[in-house]
């Protein structure tokens, strides 16, 4: 289901193609032309919440996030069909096998999401927008660019699959932890304050460092996956264990979240860690024991999006994203409360259950 396009599957000079092309659409550059788009669609869904007054967190931020990388990718939003094809295509993708009828219906999905996407290229390049630099279909204009490790374009079916993996990969994560960021604040609220203070002095998204303090706080407290497999395709030697030739490992983050020697008092939520000396919010958190305590773990030590070659390269935007997010919405809402039991969805990325609801009180 991750197809031969899914860089998950690939390996060699052929992954190292496909990873240059994704750098150009998630660089920093990129993501601060994409800024503007996403504070502008972030208000307008907050405006949305206060009208109704409560959600159902994770299941409107899917669609929210559904709709924002759809924009952002490929230059408009989905369809209601299209929404509930990802919906299908990403509860079939830990299918125990292919005779599993959810692995059946994500085919199913999977395929009609590509004709969807080979249509809206079509579209796009009868438009006049089309050829603009930088313009609504740059996603398109880049994966258009994309080589083989013989130098030869690979196509439209390239693009369409890869558009649909890439609204898939960043829209399930980003809405995991914009809904649990905001559940993990209900009863914080001198993180809140603080947090709304930042979000009131600071010039742009990029200065909101004690902000991305809890989004790593969340993530690292509670991580979205387990980590992914790899098979050894020889026998390895790895912190003086032996690992056969064929065994299945992981790198998975939640060892090393815990762990006191990287983390002082792991089990606190505290924002403070990732907070830099010479940064605005410092004087925020002054006398904070663990102030930027976790500005110079070794390398290996923080990996939310898995690590090595195949790390997401989708870090960075899910965090923008969920800066934006939250900074805006602390700033409209004065707190909120969880009106259902917390449940979860575990596979394939553990977020709330669509049956989770959120209350909301706005800022007087």
């Amino acid at each position: 289901l991750h197809t031969p396009y899914g860089a998950l599957n690939q390996s060699g000079e052929y992954h190292q193609k496909s990873r240059q092309v994704l750098v150009k659409l998630l660089s920093g550059p990129a993501l601060r032309r994409a800024t503007p788009v996403i504070e502008q669609r972030v208000s307008e869904y907050i405006d949305v919440l206060a009208a109704k007054g409560d959600t159902a967190i994770a299941k409107d931020l899917k669609r929210f996030c559904l709709d924002l990388f759809s924009e952002l990718f490929v230059g408009s939003r989905l369809t209601e069909e299209e929404a509930q094809l990802f919906d299908e295509y990403n509860r079939g993708l830990l299918a125990l096998g292919k005779w599993d009828k959810a692995y059946k219906r994500a085919a199913r999905a999977l395929d009609l999401l590509r004709e969807a996407m080979m249509r809206r290229l079509l579209d796009a390049r009868a438009s006049s927008e089309y050829k603009l630099e930088n313009g609504r279909y740059n996603g398109f204009q880049v994966l258009a660019t994309a080589v083989d490790e013989d130098g030869n374009l690979r196509g439209d079916e390239y693009v369409a699959t890869a558009s649909v993996l890439l609204i898939w990969g960043a829209y399930i994560e980003a809405a995991s932890v914009m809904a649990k960021v905001v559940l993990e604040l209900e009863n914080r609220p001198h993180v809140v304050s603080v947090v709304r203070e930042e979000a009131r002095s600071a010039s742009s998204a990029w200065d909101l460092e004690y902000t991305n303090g809890a989004i790593r706080e969340t993530l690292r407290l509670q991580p979205p996956a387990g980590g992914g497999f790899r098979v050894a395709d020889q026998d390895l030697s790895i912190g003086g264990y032996r690992v056969p030739r064929g065994y299945v490992v992981t790198a998975d983050p939640r060892f090393g979240n815990m762990s006191e020697e990287l983390y002082p008092s792991p089990a606190s939520f505290a924002p403070e860690r990732w907070i830099s000396d010479t940064s605005p919010a410092a004087g925020l958190v002054d006398g904070c024991p663990m102030h930027a305590s976790a500005r110079s773990l070794p390398r290996g030590a923080w990996l939310p999006g898995g690590i090595g070659a195949h790390q997401c390269p989708g870090i960075g935007l899910a965090e923008l994203v969920a800066r934006i997010w939250l900074s805006q919405f602390v700033q409209k809402f004065e707190s909120w409360r969880l009106t259902t039991a917390l449940k979860h969805v575990l596979v394939p990325i553990k977020i709330p259950s669509d049956s989770v609801r959120v209350e909301l009180k706005q800022v007087d």
